[in-house]
């Protein structure tokens, strides 16, 4: 048998990528004072047939449940451009917290490049263009985001590109329901990590320190779960 090593890279890319999408809102409604309220638009994470299923398979549809922010996983596809040898070992030297100074070896783990899709999911087309305005001012063409913070992982920074945007759709055809969506696809490079042993010489076993924040859920990866009876 082989060596168990997981350490649920492709999730943690993922749910960086959906924390970068948890930051956009909409205005809800004018205050006394004249300015504007907001609220944050929620992320999901579902293929775009399951987020239209769970919206219009709601019991009461109110203009609360949208705008809406669905995006999943489409392909998972080799990076040759930053393809490197299996043998290829990158060295690091470093002072440790004893002031000592330390040198390891570190194997280079396969790159790939994640592509996703990220759907809106808007009542109008007004609010549509408000999100996706946020959006494209944010991914221009790119974001550049930190996914660990170790010293010995060289791989520790990636870029979420925006690769294209399609035309807008709107579901369903012939009801009352309006549903304005439109999508983007983006493409998150990525190279799979070795794990890290500190006492050996190459790197065995991983230790990744992600930023996480459970109050809000993003550390985990939200799927939209559709019951037999078509209910979210």
């Amino acid at each position: 048998m082989y060596p168990y090593k997981y350490n649920r890279q492709f999730e943690r890319y993922l749910s960086q990528f959906k924390r970068v999408l948890s930051g956009f809102q909409v205005q809800d409604g004018v205050l006394r004072d004249g300015s504007y309220n907001t609220r944050r638009v929620k992320v999901v994470y579902g293929s775009m047939s399951r987020v239209v299923a769970s919206i219009f398979n709601k019991t009461t549809f109110t203009n609360h449940t949208l705008p809406l922010i669905g995006m999943h996983l489409t392909s998972i596809e080799k990076d040759t451009q930053n393809k490197r040898n299996y043998h290829h070992v990158d060295h690091v030297a470093y002072t440790d917290q004893y002031g000592e100074r330390q040198a390891y070896s570190r194997l280079t783990g396969p790159a790939f490049n994640l592509m996703v899709d990220v759907d809106i999911y808007a009542s109008s087309h007004d609010e549509m263009f408000e999100i996706m305005e946020q959006i494209l001012l944010i991914f221009n063409p790119r974001v550049t985001i930190q996914v660990d913070n170790h010293l010995l992982n060289s791989d520790y920074l990636t870029e979420i590109i925006l690769e294209s945007i399609s035309n807008d759709v709107n579901y369903p055809t012939g009801t009352e329901r309006q549903v304005v969506q439109q999508s983007l696809t983006f493409r998150l490079p990525i190279r799979l990590s070795y794990p890290m042993d500190m006492d050996a010489n190459v790197i065995q076993t991983i230790i990744s320190n992600i930023v996480v924040d459970s109050e809000d859920g993003v550390d985990v990866i939200d799927e939209l779960v559709i019951t037999d009876d078509g209910e979210a």
